[in-house]
């Protein structure tokens, strides 16, 4: 379903019918998904931050109708910056560098220069997810843990107007399941609870 957002905000959305909705995904004028949440139990309303204002695709799991019920100013809950434990004067250069064949993780950053090589698991992933990648990439340049990484993009994000649910969503699907991902997947989400 299109749906022309006007401005900036956050837009509080119903479904037309009795119909419920359990999952949602958003896609932009480039056809590049930028939201997902799933929602148990399924939900009749829901909010969605729009950084951007321009026209967009919002999909539901039974293509149910979507309207807007109102406005708000984005919701960017606070979240203190961490204390900086990795810092040399060493900057992230933003520089993106693709090689094919690496593999691993989707992406990494060179300490020593700020760039962050990505493979081809991070060119196929959705843009919100390699937005929050790239942003815990730059994290490396100040913290040292994976987990202040993760918190560093969370605030990164949240810091310019963008939504919790797809940075979990992100690093949910990027962590492969061990005892150590499942751990760091749950602090993660402890954070979250304590944001909303």
């Amino acid at each position: 379903m299109k749906i022309v957002i006007p401005s900036i905000g956050l837009y509080n959305f119903k479904t037309k019918t009795n119909s419920p909705v359990r999952i949602i995904a958003v896609k932009d004028m480039n056809g590049e998904i930028i939201y997902v949440r799933k929602f148990s139990p399924a939900v009749y309303k829901f909010s969605i931050n729009f950084p951007v204002g321009g026209c967009y695709d919002i999909m539901s799991d039974n293509n149910t109708d979507i309207y807007i019920v109102s406005t708000e100013p984005l919701y960017k809950p606070y979240l203190p910056s961490l204390p900086i434990t990795n810092f040399d004067g060493n900057h992230c250069s933003g520089k993106i560098i693709e090689r094919a064949g690496f593999d691993g993780s989707p992406a990494s950053i060179n300490l020593q220069c700020g760039h962050i090589v990505v493979n081809e698991k991070f060119l196929a992933m959705p843009k919100y997810a390699r937005e929050f990648i790239l942003a815990h990439e730059e994290g490396h340049m100040s913290h040292e843990s994976e987990d202040d990484c993760d918190y560093y993009a969370l605030k990164k994000i949240i810091d310019n107007g963008g939504n919790i649910s797809p940075c979990l969503h992100a690093l949910n699907n990027v962590l492969s399941r061990n005892v150590n991902n499942n751990i760091r997947i749950k602090k993660f989400i402890d954070t979250i609870n304590k944001l909303t």
